[in-house]
């Protein structure tokens, strides 16, 4: 993967909530086609186009449509970065001024020249990270990991190098964590201490790590005082969160309950609960505003009336439960999810992927990679693949 296409990826999975309500009634309209260089008569149809501002405080995305034309609507006048990509053909970008009438750019996009490569750009050591950490990208493109809130170590894709932030008050592992507007993190749940092996010892703990500071603070705690380890987490369509789920005190019982945090008061208050009790259940938000679980069964809550409604099962519904669940989720750019994993302990699964149609509420199957793998990490890259590693 070329340089360029590696900072677009990094860049577009924190920012793309920020432009949210930026719009202004001056504002102009970007357009242009794409289409290819070996033959500027084809249109490149679903090659996704992506406007930032080089802060990173206003970010837009669409993609070409069948002709291959996009366009970008009420953006205020300013400078911006304008880039181009689509499967098997390279990364374009380039620094634009959008006047108030507006601006027309077309793109043409020869084959992609970089195959991609892996290489060791640094470590975490002394801490060794598994797949139930948590890792979280800044504004600044540094990866925040740990794997409790004592050990954190903050890390540079781009140099290599690692710095260690300063540790919480109180020890919380097993949680789930995401990044605030406001660039601070926020970790919710979890249990203490963060040894695995201690299940029965849930909090209802929510703390922020604040960068420029290098401090952390507490949060009103999650409403369920027996806590939840393990609980899944969704941003919804305002940018407030979704707490489901997850394992209790003093028992390690799993709950279906759920919660949601008000970002202006705060605060959390419960909503509708799952269909039933689970742990760590793999959700995504959807195009639609609903955020998919699919731990299980799969099932559907609609933040407009705080109500979970059960969905089509997978093809293939021996995925784990109530164990840990097999798979990962991602939206894919056309809407629909892609759960990916496999079983492979009892029982195994023969098809390692499975796609969610909202339109439908029907699942179908994928083709198998030669390697098949259970519980991988999932990214989507900024061309629309999905990057499998891991598991």
């Amino acid at each position: 993967m070329s340089k360029a296409l590696t900072r677009l990826c990094w860049r577009a999975v924190i920012c793309l909530t920020m432009s949210i309500g930026t719009a202004r009634l001056d504002a102009a309209v970007v357009s242009g086609s794409i289409h290819r260089t070996a033959n500027p008569q084809t249109p490149v149809a679903g090659a996704r186009v992506t406007l930032f501002t080089p802060t990173l405080l206003q970010f837009w995305e669409t993609r070409t449509d069948d002709q291959g034309a996009y366009v970008f609507s009420a953006v205020p006048s300013g400078t911006y970065q304008l880039g181009a990509c689509a499967l098997d053909l390279q990364y374009l970008e380039l620094q634009v001024v959008v006047p108030a009438a507006g601006l027309v750019h077309d793109f043409s996009l020869g084959p992609e020249t970089e195959p991609g490569q892996w290489q060791i750009i640094g470590n975490t050591l002394p801490e060794l990270f598994d797949a139930t950490d948590i890792g979280i990208l800044r504004p600044d493109g540094k990866v925040f990991f740990c794997h409790d809130t004592v050990d954190p170590i903050l890390f540079d894709p781009v140099t290599g190098q690692k710095t260690f932030p300063a540790g919480s008050p109180a020890e919380q592992g097993c949680m789930s964590g995401s990044l605030l507007e406001d660039g601070r993190i926020i970790m919710v749940g979890g249990q203490n201490p963060a040894d695995p092996g201690s299940f029965t010892n849930a909090v209802p703990w929510v703390k922020t790590y604040t960068p420029t500071t290098d401090s952390w603070q507490w949060l009103p705690p999650l409403q369920l005082a027996q806590g939840r380890w393990y609980p899944g987490l969704a941003r919804l369509n305002d940018g407030s969160f979704l707490a489901m789920g997850g394992g209790t005190a003093p028992s390690a019982v799993r709950t279906n309950t759920c919660e949601l945090f008000n970002l202006t008061t705060q605060t959390w208050s419960f909503t509708g609960s799952m269909l039933n009790p689970c742990e760590f259940p793999p959700s995504a938000l959807l195009l639609n505003g609903k955020v998919l679980a699919t731990w299980s069964p799969p099932q559907l809550y609609d933040p407009a009336n705080e109500t979970w409604t059960s969905t089509g099962n997978f093809n293939q519904p021996n995925r784990g439960y109530p164990g840990h669940s097999d798979h990962s989720l991602v939206v894919l750019a056309d809407g629909r999810a892609l759960a990916v994993g496999i079983r492979q302990i009892s029982n195994p699964n023969p098809v390692m992927g499975e796609i969610y149609d909202p339109n439908l509420g029907t699942w179908s199957i994928t083709s198998n990679p030669g390697l098949t793998r259970m519980q991988p990490e999932v990214v989507q890259l900024p061309d629309g693949r999905i990057l499998v590693a891991a598991g």
